[in-house]
């Protein structure tokens, strides 16, 4: 976007109109005019499109009657075309005298206010990102909650460093003994400007009221009042750490005690301070607590040196602080383990959305490089997993450690009945513990019967393993002998095209996690699923001297899944079982 145009009521106007209750026109302006024509001297009817004419109508009724009416109508210009516009419709109290009424209609084009509310929003983060650089805190107080809100800019958000009744503040910095004695007379010249709304106001002190308490700072407070309206004022300012002999500023320790230098983002104690915060507000939107990890990071810096390791921290910061972006806040709380704190989700979709970008740009950061840098996220959710932020921690905590335990390149969003308690206690619900023993079981009840009812086991299978359907192939054709869903009228030929065997590892099976991998790579593949309505699957194939004898699909109808390596695995010996077991009954 090369420029910005100021957002003002006029560059989305199409005009002001008057009308009576029988929808014809008694007065306009010079803008009405211009964008309709004299087709409306008469009825403004004739602009409004057919299909809205009742809505308008209804509309100007209740306008009669009960105050302004907002509704969106399409509307005709004096050069045919249809525009969607913002109609404001109200009674006009002062022409509406001796039974006539009269109604007024303010209109503004749509589709230029979201134009011109784009280009504001895409400034407005120009100024934030500019402001973040400057290393200053700012302030502003309200005269209707007589609050200070002190806080600097983190790009995307107002991190905030005090938040409290202007009386309230300065009481505590006494207390506290963040201000020397013979600077409280200072202190209190300020709160007395603040609190009576001085034009203009400039002190110098020395104070660790900024930075709670953690390093004396010589400040520079700045202030003006600004009225946005007579009766509507706040004072605004900055506070600056300058040198007290060449007043040039030095760093800001407020500022600095909360940022991680090597990524820009917050540090431990700021993010978890924020976090806090917010939960303990107890708010009634959503908050996930999202704890990422970088999967092997030592091996990036025994392999590459620390220098690129670096990088790679800085642009997992970025990646994350990106993709959080206004929703919430980004930390760096260790080494290679990052925090987001993501607000307002609408729902799990909404998160996952938010979750699969940041996995998948990070994957691909230094693709350039020929190196592959992955990681893992575990999820906590506000109200849903619980009200106490230290919970949260545990639970995305616990989350993450099951996400590494899965190979890692993954999130998993924690689930009390899935993923038990993070101190180890386990729903009874849950069947990942057993699962081991049914592999156990099912080998054993397919190698000792003398003819194991294979349907059986296949519905046992999908059962334990949360599966749609299971079918099993064989033959030169690769025609289907078993299938759970009963549907043996199908082949899986695409086996033999577009180089399919090659997917498949050296232990014979191919984890498909989302079929869209396939896409332009194994067409044939791609479109004998999307047919089916196959969204993923685990294959397993059994050959001899590189002939397939049996081919078993374990497929996911409708929903992806990011397979994990154990269920991977448990699956491969399954597949093997199962293929000996057919093998042997054909003998």
């Amino acid at each position: 976007m090369d420029s910005y145009t100021a957002l003002n009521e006029n560059s989305y106007r199409i005009g002001k109109v008057t009308i009576d209750l029988s929808l014809h026109t008694q007065s306009a302006d010079e803008a009405f005019f211009h964008y309709f024509g004299n087709d409306v001297l008469y009825s403004i009817k004739r602009t409004i499109h057919d299909d809205d004419i009742d809505s308008f109508t209804k509309a100007v009724c209740s306008a009669e009657n009960s105050g302004t009416v907002k509704t969106v109508l399409r509307m005709k210009g004096c050069f045919g075309d249809y525009r969607y516009v913002l109609a404001s419709i109200s009674r006009n109290n002062i022409l509406s005298k001796d039974g006539n009424i009269f109604i007024d209609i303010s209109l503004h084009d749509i589709l230029s206010l979201e134009r011109l509310l784009y280009a504001s929003e895409y400034k407005i983060n120009e100024y934030r990102f500019t402001l973040s650089m400057c290393r200053d805190l700012a302030f502003e107080y309200s005269f209707e909650t007589k609050r200070i809100r002190i806080y600097f800019f983190d790009s995307y958000r107002d991190i905030i460093v005090a938040d409290e009744e202007i009386d309230v503040w300065k009481k505590s910095a006494a207390e506290n003994r963040f201000i020397e004695n013979n600077m409280l007379s200072v202190l209190d010249d300020l709160c007395s400007d603040i609190k009576n709304g001085i034009y203009r106001f400039e002190y110098e002190f020395e104070s660790s009221i900024f930075s709670l308490g953690r390093k004396k700072e010589y400040c520079l407070v700045k202030g003006v009042t600004h009225y946005d309206d007579i009766e509507h004022r706040k004072v605004l300012g900055t506070i600056s750490v300058i040198n007290p002999r060449t007043k040039a500023k030095d760093m800001n320790f407020a500022i600095e005690f909360n940022t991680d230098s090597l990524t820009g983002l917050m540090n431990r104690s700021a993010a978890v301070h924020y976090a806090k915060r917010q939960t303990a507000a107890q708010p009634e939107h959503s908050i996930n607590i999202v704890i990422l990890n970088l999967d092997c990071f030592r091996n990036i810096n025994n392999n590459y040196g620390h220098v690129f390791g670096d990088e790679v921290l800085y642009q997992t910061g970025k990646i994350i602080k990106t993709e959080t972006g206004s929703r919430g806040i980004a930390g760096r709380i260790g080494g290679d383990e990052f925090m987001m704190v993501i607000e307002g989700t609408i729902d799990e979709i909404d998160l996952r959305g938010i979750l699969r970008a940041v996995r998948t740009k990070i994957e691909l950061s230094f693709a350039g490089r020929n190196i592959k840098i992955t990681c893992s996220m575990g999820i906590a959710s506000y109200p849903k997993d619980s009200l106490s932020y230290d919970e949260l921690f545990a639970q995305a905590n616990h989350a993450l450690c099951i996400a590494k335990q899965k190979g890692g390149n993954r999130y998993v969003i924690y689930d009390r009945e899935k993923h038990g308690s993070p101190d180890g206690t386990i729903s009874k619900n849950n069947p990942k513990n057993s699962r081991l023993r049914f592999v156990s079981s099912i080998c054993r009840e397919i190698f000792t019967s003398v003819k194991p009812d294979m349907n059986d086991i296949l519905f046992k299978i999908a059962e334990m393993f949360e599966l749609d359907n299971i079918d099993i192939y064989s033959g030169s054709d690769m025609k289907c002998i078993y299938s759970l869903s009963g549907n043996q009228d199908r082949n899986a030929d695409y086996f033999f095209s577009d180089s399919y065997a090659d997917n498949f590892s050296c232990d014979g099976y191919f984890a498909i996690d989302n079929i869209n991998m396939l896409e332009g790579r194994s067409q044939n593949a791609f479109l004998y699923f999307t047919e089916h309505n196959i969204m993923g699957a685990v294959q397993f194939i059994c050959s001899d001297s590189n002939k397939p004898e049996i081919f078993i699909s374990y497929e996911l109808a409708g929903h992806f899944k990011k397979w994990s390596d154990m269920d991977i695995s448990y699956l491969t010996i399954i597949g093997r079982a199962v293929a000996d077991g057919i093998l042997q009954q054909s003998l």
